[in-house]
Formats: structure tokens, C-alpha cells, sequence
């Protein structure tokens, strides 16, 4: 599963832009406070499920639900009002993997003759979010397409595949394992990253990699069997060898308190607060991908604490990381202001910049190219003028 192109409008500081041509990994490079991180938000929401309110559906929260804590989301800018809707319309790509994850979507479009054989299977999602006060929001996927096929219409009485004289059993089956497999399917790993200290409750641990739960998490993980201890497994295999090196990770308590040790090649021992916050952020960013069900993952500021060195050593490891077993990640999306990571050429690059009245606005091409040139000529990097650029 990835997203190849998406429309935002009315969210937070985008009045209205467009991403497209994405790849496997996307950087949205651009200042502070450009409106990147926003982007993320914008895609998470898209595929967010947070309160169902037709519980009549398997998917009905994915189709109607409201998000609390949501109001300041809508559009504020210099010379723009404050919208109540916000409209995210994304083309998401399926290849053979996800449709093995859905016999019956995939039987269906292949008896029906929506298939499309030798590509990708397309479904197009168009989402609205209705502000209802009380910073709450209401969210509604109006319209869904797969191969230009309707597969979804809110508006309609009948709603899966309404042009199709098939029975409504069926269309119903097959449209919500597309439903099914587009929830939360896109997670954001954010920039606050670092590490507390923790004490071991008497209550359960926590399953969430959040931080002051985040060495619970490990110890939780080190303690489970298969296949919870595989994902353990991984990301100790991913911090010890190459491109890091760093060394054997290991959750320990000692004295009520849950701490997190690293050994390197000569068998010393060293808490990871001794480590520096550099290896801490790739440990942090590491465990949340492995241990992730979501199948696209953004990241703010990957290059936070990170020298340009591991900055190319990580980016390095997360493009291995895609598409990869055991927890497969399909897609990544990253956020950034390193000048080290803007000129790579084996990302989609984005440049994201504000205008003069405030809005948010996402280039990628020849548009990203010219917009960056600007802004490193104006600084103290030079951009060769004969550089080929990635789109």
C-alpha cells in the first residue's frame, strides 16, 4: 500500500495543495514552521478512526466518527478565516501483498472486471471534516473509487459499488475489506523522542511507545513470546549491526527502575543515557517502525540530535527497511530542514514553504527544484546549476 498523490485543503495552515508523484520514501524539506509537519497530520487524518458513530458497520467509524481535540486543525491564516471544512482527497496504490490481505475485494473486482492486470489497484478516497464546536469534528469519507469504479457513496442509497448489479451482500463484503485495510494505516512517529526515567508499576506495562513508557515498552517486548519477542529481535538486530554498530540493547530493572543498557564489541556495558542523544533517537525511531501495524509511517525532523553522518547512515537503513519483513512498511514520509538530506537523489524530495499571507504550499519537480535552489543560494550552500533531481 502507498499514497502516489493527495489534495489538502482547509487544514491547519494549507489552504489548499497538492502532493504528487510520490515514492517509496518522501522528504518534505522546509523551514521551521513551513507547515511539514502539517502535511503528516493532514495523512494521518485521512485514515484516522477514532470514535465510531454508526455502529451499525464493521467500518463505520471509518466512514463517520468524530475526533475530539480537533478544532484547531482548521484553517487559520494571515488573510484566511477560519474554514469549518477540511477536504483530504488521496490516491492510494494497492499491489498483489495487500490484495492477498483481501480475498474477497480481490475476487470481486477480478469477477466484476474492475481488475487491473500488470499494475497497481487504485482506490481513490475523498474525506471530509465537518467542525461541530466543542473542538470536536466530524469526519466522512464521501466518496471512494477503485479503478474509476464507484466503490463508495456516501450520498447514496445504496452505497458499495451502486452501479454494479451484483447483490448488496457482496459489494457490501468487498468494500469494507478495502475499508478494513485502510484504517490507521498511516502513523506518525513525532519529534518529541527522548527518553525519561521510568519505574516499574504495579499495574500491567504499557503497550504503547510513547514517551515515560518507552523502556517499559522494551522490557515489555524482551519478556513476550513469539511473535511479540521477534519484533524485540529486530530492533536490537537493527542497532548492533551495520550501518550503526552501536551494540547490544538490553532492558534491565535495577532498584524499581527500568533502564536501558547497551553493549558494545568489548563487552562493556553502559546505560543509554551515557550513549548520547544521537543513538537515543535512532533507538527510539527504530522501535517504533518495527513494532508499527501501520503499513505508511511518517516522521518529524528524522535529522533531530543526528550528525550528517547518521543522518545518512538512517536513511540508509529505512529505505532497507521498506517493504521488508517481518512488520512490513511500504511507505515512508519525512519531515526536514538538514540541508544533508535534501540533496539526495534516491528520495521524492518536496519542498514546503509559506507564502506571504501565511499558507502552506507543497512543490515537488522542477517547482521543488527552483524553490530550494533560492533558498540554499541566498545562504551559504551552492547548489550545482547541472544537478538532476528526483520528482
Amino acid at each position: 500500500m502507498f499514497i502516489q498523490r493527495a489534495s489538502i485543503a482547509g487544514f491547519r495552515s494549507i489552504v489548499h495543495s497538492t502532493i504528487g508523484k510520490c515514492g517509496k520514501v518522501n522528504v518534505l524539506y522546509g523551514e521551521n514552521n513551513a507547515g511539514k509537519s502539517n502535511v503528516l497530520a493532514a495523512l494521518e487524518t485521512l485514515f484516522k478512526v477514532e470514535k465510531v458513530e454508526e455502529l451499525e458497520s464493521r467500518v463505520g467509524g471509518f466512514i463517520r466518527g468524530e475526533l475530539s481535540n480537533f478544532v484547531d486543525n482548521f484553517t487559520l491564516g494571515t488573510n484566511v478565516k477560519r474554514g469549518n471544512i477540511i477536504k483530504i482527497t488521496a490516491q492510494v496504490g494497492l499491489d498483489d501483498n495487500d490484495l492477498v490481505r483481501m480475498p474477497k475485494f480481490d475476487a470481486f473486482i477480478k469477477a466484476n472486471g474492475i481488475f487491473k492486470r500488470g499494475h497497481n489497484q487504485w482506490v481513490v478516497v475523498e474525506v471530509e471534516v465537518e467542525s461541530t464546536g466543542h473542538a470536536l469534528a466530524r469526519r466522512t469519507v464521501r466518496k471512494a473509487v477503485v479503478n474509476n469504479h464507484v466503490m463508495f457513496d456516501f450520498e447514496s442509497s445504496d452505497r458499495y459499488f451502486p452501479n454494479l448489479k451484483v447483490d448488496s451482500k457482496t459489494r457490501l463484503d468487498a468494500g469494507e475489506e478495502v475499508f478494513s485495510c485502510l484504517i490507521n494505516s498511516f502513523a506518525i512517529i513525532r519529534a518529541e523522542r527522548f527518553l525519561r526515567n521510568e519505574k516499574v508499576e504495579d499495574e500491567a506495562l504499557y503497550p504503547l511507545l510513547q514517551n515515560g513508557y518507552f523502556k517499559r515498552f522494551l522490557l515489555e517486548l524482551s519478556l513476550s513470546r513469539e511473535p511479540r519477542f521477534k519484533v524485540f529481535e529486530e530492533i536490537v538486530k537493527n542497532i548492533s549491526a551495520k550501518p550503526f554498530n552501536f551494540g547490544q540493547i538490553r532492558p534491565v530493572v535495577e532498584d524499581g527502575n527500568v533502564e536501558l543498557l547497551v553493549k558494545d564489541s568489548q563487552g562493556r556495558e553502559l546505560m543509554v543515557a551515557r550513549v548520547g542523544t544521537g543513538v537515543q533517537q535512532i533507538i527510539v525511531l527504530v522501535s517504533h517502525i518495527a513494532s508499527s501495524s501501520a503499513r505508511i509511517i511518517g516522521i518529524e525532523e528524522i535529522e533531530l540530535n543526528l550528525s550528517p553522518s547518521l543522518q545518512y547512515r538512517l536513511l540508509e537503513l529505512l529505505k532497507d527497511m521498506v517493504g521488508k519483513s517481518p512488520n512490513v512498511i511500504d511507505q515512508l514520509f519525512i519531515t526536514s530542514h538538514s540541508y544533508h538530506l535534501s540533496m539526495r537523489e534516491d528520495v521524492c524530495l518536496y519542498a514546503v514553504a509559506k507564502n506571504d499571507t501565511g499558507e502552506t504550499n507543497v512543490s515537488w519537480g522542477p517547482a521543488a527544484v527552483s524553490g530550494l535552489r533560492k533558498h540554499f543560494d541566498f545562504g551559504l550552500f551552492k547548489l550545482p546549476r547541472t544537478r538532476s533531481w528526483r520528482s
